[in-house]
């Protein structure tokens, strides 16, 4: 009998139908024109209903409740403009991250200036110098003020979506105390503590980094060193984190014989608990839910098609947070994947054609460049900027990636248990320090970084033609290289034009 798969095509449809949803509310949201819109949709779905047209049922569904979830998103998000002088604001830190710029920043929680309560967190800047750690609450003079709600703003879509909707910036603070630390706050401050106790050569910035997704820790060299070689993305706590922490849970609950469900159980509560310690950012939920379905749909339908797990997950995240598809790290997570799916086994079979390149070289290779393939036009637009040398980067780096992280997990696991164990994490201090050393030589080598401009049309049609000939659409040979010629020449002739 012939082993089923899962069909990928309705969580394809599910997916765009989500996206598109989103983008027609994002852009008729100022306006009354989304009560038509929703309207129309809403008898769009009955119709299918009544003319039994299911598939376009499905997009149309999709596409309503995606619709139905941004506006119901961003009338919660929207708040009263505020911009105020001398005030004292209190407040609780609950994270302290850096910006693009290099600067720290602190994101408050249970916000209030003079005796006006705010209900949503606010981000505060200190030109003062002043420094101040998760948990502490803090009392400082200075403005806040409301911020725009943006949503084709990637850094304003970033902030909507954490319910960051103020910005207040110090002149100096008043008062700074210690308050009582949450669950996960405190679970992580003792894993930092053992980083401080037991990692050599001041990798505790990288060792954070690389489990949480704490790029604050990192020293300004330390992080544009991992920028300017195209290394950041390994900070993007992702698939590649998830994958290695699920392989690891997988061999350690087939050595306890457990059964395939209780296997799924237990890796589903240990996955989500990683997540809740990285904060849920939109990458790691990506990675966690694509995990999931594929371990669920493993025990029904024996195997899955991998672009179905990651539609899947997009429908799933963008349902309850539509803020993310304007998301920069959503938009990585997701591309950077999509090119693995859709590239990977096509370029690692050809270059073990070529006869030159060993298995292990081969799946290095091919895993970069299908990873940066549909993630290129995604830094170029944002950044404005190409790490040239990010393939050759990425081979070396990636291997001390997993090797690190495998070393750290360990090292939390054990210690959480044997805490006279913490050499263990002197083993994880080694490949750390090189991942420092590499991303230092790479971003010292000329030409490291190139500015670049805005890629706008080209985009849309670099997208095409990296889709169409994918292994996903059933065309021959000729054809993709036909339709690929064509949708070049359109191109050129309206770069040209416009």
């Amino acid at each position: 009998m012939k082993e089923r798969i899962l069909n990928y095509r309705p969580a394809v449809l599910a997916g765009l139908a989500c996206a598109i949803g989103i983008l027609i509310a994002a852009a008729s949201v100022k306006s009354f024109i989304w009560i038509a819109l929703i309207v129309l949709l809403a008898l769009g779905c009955v119709a299918c209903i009544i003319f039994k047209k299911y598939k376009v049922f499905l997009v149309l569904i999709f596409a309503f409740a995606a619709f139905s979830s941004f506006i119901i998103a961003w009338s919660k998000a929207e708040v009263a403009e505020l911009d105020v002088k001398d005030k004292y604001i209190n407040a609780r830190v609950c994270s302290v991250e850096r910006e693009r710029s290099g600067a720290t920043v602190y994101i408050l929680e249970d916000v209030s200036y003079d005796v006006t309560p705010l209900a949503h967190k606010t981000l505060l800047i200190c030109p003062d110098g002043a420094s101040f750690k998760v948990g502490d609450s803090i009392a400082v003079y200075g403005k806040i003020a409301s911020i725009r709600a943006d949503v084709f703003d990637s850094y304003g879509a970033n902030l909507l979506g954490r319910d960051i909707r103020y910005q207040a910036e110090s002149e100096f603070t008043v008062s700074s105390k210690k308050d009582k630390l949450k669950l996960f706050e405190r679970i992580k401050a003792h894993i930092y503590s053992d980083f401080d106790k037991h990692l050599l050569f001041d990798t505790q910035g990288i060792a954070a980094s690389l489990l949480f997704g704490e790029r604050a820790l990192l020293s300004i060299s330390e992080a544009e060193g991992f920028k300017i070689s195209g290394l950041s993305h390994i900070f993007a706590v992702s698939g590649l984190h998830v994958a290695f922490f699920a392989a690891l849970l997988f061999f350690l609950f087939k050595k306890l014989s457990l059964s395939p469900k209780l296997t799924f159980i237990c890796t589903l509560l240990i996955l989500l608990f990683y997540g809740a310690l990285a904060g849920f950012v939109p990458s790691v939920n990506r990675a966690i839910i694509m995990t999931m379905v594929a371990l669920g749909s493993s025990l029904v339908y024996k195997r899955i098609d991998p672009l179905s797990a990651l539609c899947a997950a997009g429908v799933l995240i963008l349902l309850f947070k539509p803020f993310n598809l304007f998301d920069i790290s959503f938009l990585l997570s997701f591309s950077a994947v999509a090119g693995i799916v859709l590239f990977y086994s096509q370029l690692r079979k050809t270059l073990l054609n070529t006869g030159k390149l060993g298995n292990f070289t081969s799946s290095s290779f091919a895993l970069s460049l299908s990873a940066n393939s549909l993630l290129l036009p995604v830094i170029v637009n944002v950044f404005n900027v190409f790490a040239l040398y990010f393939c050759l980067a990425n081979l070396i780096v990636l291997p001390l990636v997993s090797l690190a992280f495998l070393l750290l997990i360990i090292a939390i696991a054990v210690t959480a248990i044997a805490p006279f164990m913490g050499v263990l994490y002197k083993l994880a201090s080694f490949p750390l320090f090189a991942l420092r050393g590499l991303s230092a030589f790479f971003a010292h080598l000329p030409f490291a970084q190139l500015a670049v401009g805005n890629m706008g049309i080209i985009t849309l049609f670099y997208f095409a033609v990296m889709l169409l000939n994918s292994k996903f659409f059933m065309l021959s040979k000729e054809k993709k290289l036909r339709y690929s010629v064509v949708l070049i020449f359109i191109c050129i002739i309206l770069v040209t034009i416009l």
